[in-house]
């Protein structure tokens, strides 16, 4: 998106920021919006107290098997 002025010597460029595309997906945005859509839910009448049940949700997050078949608290702490 440049454009050159009539005496060809100044440049009026617009930088535009995307996420550069890759292949596979972001797991971290993933899981971001998995952890905001939860706590939306959890929490849909009193807003002020999200941080109070933060580690309930982290380990209900932690206890469900994912796509691997394995939870992540499995995967990394072993059977």
């Amino acid at each position: 998106m440049c454009e050159k002025s009539s005496g060809g010597l100044s440049i009026k460029c617009q930088h535009i920021t995307t996420d550069p595309y890759y292949q596979f997906p972001n797991l971290v945005k993933r899981v971001n919006k998995n952890v905001k859509v939860a706590l939306s839910i959890f929490h849909n009448h009193d807003h002020h107290s999200w941080d109070e049940s933060i580690s309930e949700l982290y380990l209900a997050f932690n206890s469900v098997p994912h796509t691997t078949g394995f939870s992540p608290s499995k995967g990394f702490f072993g059977p």
